[in-house]
């Protein structure tokens, strides 16, 4: 019998008490249904707090997007631990990291476990390798093991985007053949409930960075009603199937991302998350744990990540949503592009300081652990 996975998170996350996931969309075009909002309980995540200030990380200079860096090979366990890295185990509950000022930017979040243990797993590797025998990956927008600047592993992305050469924000292109393989993995019951647990999680942990991001979906959608989101419970502007049999990234910077804005990184498949698969993260030396239907939130633009070998025989797949900086960009320069912006401008030359102001304006959203409805776990 096949499981409505989505259905299951929904029962799980109103008898919890979370938000309720409609919120999300509440006020955006085309939902008529509103409802009302249960008082989210006090949680206990596990907390890490990290010597780095997020100011000091990377950024471009407007601050829309992070700063380009060449991919380079993860070093074994062993050779990470002996620079330095800490290993962090996965303990199945919630694990917070915040930096010294106590903001909020990594977190380890376990799926609801009724919705582990109903199958989520395997159907959610079951509906990839379906969609990986469809597609074709030679296509725009999408990427075989021989051209993925990331890993020895095939990708497909797709939802709304503005960069590397776009003059305005677009949903991106398939061929038909694609466009019909993605339709049917986007309405999968697996993918459905890991789209709407990852935009839960952001709005959980990082209430403010949500409402921003959330509020640049809806003026993209009020100024071009074309464009269509990939997922109606998700705020996110795009996602990324990475397909098996073994997603293995090198240290990479997801550069054209928002600068201060989250990746959600949910897993799946058949390995043993104590000896390979780790996410490991160059900047602050950490070597996190990552077991299939656990969902890592980073901010992918600033901390260079990449993730630990598999064992022979093992299987490893992922899905990510985030939204691009450019459409940061477009919204915040009234919707035309840069070289439109700074001509109209009799000030330009004040455009480049004015990004480091967003900067720290933006680091800011970063929820701080005393803004969150949480009890420190001892």
């Amino acid at each position: 019998m096949k499981v409505d996975f989505d259905h299951v998170l929904r029962r799980v996350m109103a008898r919890d008490g979370f938000l309720e996931y409609l919120s999300v969309y509440n006020d955006l075009p085309g939902v008529s249904e509103k409802i009302p909002l249960p008082s989210l309980p006090k949680l206990t995540p596990k907390v890490t707090r990290l010597p780095h200030d997020q100011v000091s990380m990377p950024h471009s200079d407007p601050s829309f997007i992070g700063v380009k860096a060449k991919p380079e090979k993860v070093p074994p366990l062993s050779e990470l631990l002996d620079q330095g890295y800490r290993l962090v185990e996965y303990d199945g509950n919630p694990h917070l990291f915040a930096d010294s000022q106590e903001r909020v930017h990594i977190a380890v979040l376990p799926f609801p476990r009724e919705v582990v243990e109903a199958g989520l797993n395997e159907a959610f590797v079951d509906a990839v390798s379906e969609a990986q025998e469809h597609l074709d990956f030679s296509a725009s927008n999408a990427t075989d093991i021989d051209d993925c600047n990331r890993g020895d592993f095939q990708t497909i992305s797709t939802g709304i985007s503005h960069g590397g050469g776009q003059t305005e924000p677009r949903n991106l292109n398939h061929t038909r053949r694609n466009t019909d393989a993605i339709f049917k993995l986007s309405r999968s019951s697996a993918i459905r409930s890991i789209a709407r647990w990852q935009s839960q999680c952001y709005e959980t942990w990082m209430p403010q960075l949500f409402s921003a991001s959330k509020d640049v979906l809806q003026r993209l959608l009020k100024w071009k009603p074309s464009l269509a989101p990939n997922f109606t419970s998700s705020i996110f502007c795009s996602t990324t199937y990475n397909f098996g049999p073994s997603v293995v990234s090198d240290f990479h910077v997801d550069h054209l991302n928002w600068a201060t804005g989250i990746c959600a990184i949910t897993a799946g498949g058949t390995f043993d998350y104590r000896k390979g698969g780790h996410l490991v993260l160059k900047n602050h030396k950490l070597i996190l744990e990552f077991p299939p239907c656990v969902t890592i939130l980073i901010p992918s633009a600033m901390v260079t990540h990449g993730n630990l070998p598999i064992g022979p025989g093992e299987s490893r797949i992922s899905v990510t949503q985030y939204t691009a900086g450019g459409l940061f960009r477009w919204v915040d320069y009234g919707y035309k592009p840069a070289s439109e912006y700074k001509a109209r401008r009799i000030d330009a030359h004040l455009v480049p300081q004015e990004g480091e102001t967003r900067w720290k304006k933006n680091v800011g959203l970063f929820s701080k652990l005393s803004d969150l409805p949480i009890e420190l776990a001892s």
